[in-house]
């Protein structure tokens, strides 16, 4: 089985994944108070990078306990992650840059446990390295969407203090659930769902738990209310057309294909 053909039940660590897959997250990225005050190490102690075998029948990425475990991805996915964007928002790359498939176990040097945000350095690093990727930002201007609070009013609960082990940031296809989400995390991940850019424009501060069911794009059957219903009836927010959503690109510019000897 092929990775087009599992994309649609992927398990992946962090809130940062294209449409279609699931997240399970393990460590929040916007808890201060267990945040490290040291500096952070720049780069895994031990990395295993590969290429996946011809046939593969899961595909999980996984941060945890200071820990990466990618299990057949392209690097164009693991991009994204190491850049914390959407990977229909890398471009550029190599036409293979988003068919091979790549298996990697990463361990992060001893010390207070690092959260999926606090480890992204590392992982461009580790492309760095062991690809020599080259990259640059850049930000565009895109049709899309604005979230906006809903004429009656936001209907948001207060996220409660999170113990970051115990932090969930999941999307499966009919439902997203987080611990703990800011308006820009959920514009963000919603922007992976409906498969256009979002701006975050409620003015909305803080954290807030989110978990509420909806149809997917592909999925009329289901008796569940689409997506921006949904958005609307549990939430109190509203997602409108917009002309002007800054969007965040990675542009690649150089990559190799096969990684340096582990």
């Amino acid at each position: 089985m092929r990775f087009a053909q599992l994309r649609q039940r992927v398990v992946l660590s962090m809130a940062l994944c294209a449409a279609g897959t699931s997240i399970h997250a393990q460590q929040a990225a916007n808890h201060p108070a267990t945040t490290p005050q040291a500096a952070q190490p720049e780069r895994f102690e031990v990395a295993s990078v590969r290429l996946s075998p011809p046939e593969i029948d899961s595909a999980y990425v996984s941060i945890a306990d200071s820990r990466l475990t990618v299990k057949n991805f392209t690097l164009k996915f693991i991009s994204a992650i190491a850049y914390g964007i959407s990977d229909t928002n890398v471009l550029n790359g190599p036409k293979w840059f988003d068919e091979q498939l790549y298996q990697i176990e990463a361990k992060a040097p001893d010390g207070p446990l690092l959260t999926g945000e606090q480890m992204r350095p590392m992982i461009q690093n580790l492309l760095i390295d062991r690809f020599h990727m080259q990259a640059h930002r850049e930000t565009q201007m895109r049709s899309g969407y604005a979230l906006i609070v809903a004429k009656n009013g936001s209907k948001l609960n207060v996220a409660k203090p999170i113990d970051p082990n115990d932090y969930k940031a999941s999307i499966y296809k009919n439902r997203l659930l987080f611990s703990s989400s800011t308006m820009k995390t959920l514009a963000e991940t919603l922007a992976r769902v409906v498969g256009q850019p979002i701006a975050d424009k409620t003015e909305i501060k803080g954290s807030y738990r989110i978990d509420f069911e909806f149809s997917s794009l592909d999925d009329t059957d289901s008796g569940l209310p689409s997506i921006f219903t949904a958005l609307s009836e549990k939430l109190g927010l509203k997602l409108v057309p917009d002309k002007q959503v800054p969007v965040e690109v990675l542009i690649v510019d150089a990559i190799d294909r096969t990684p340096t000897e582990n």
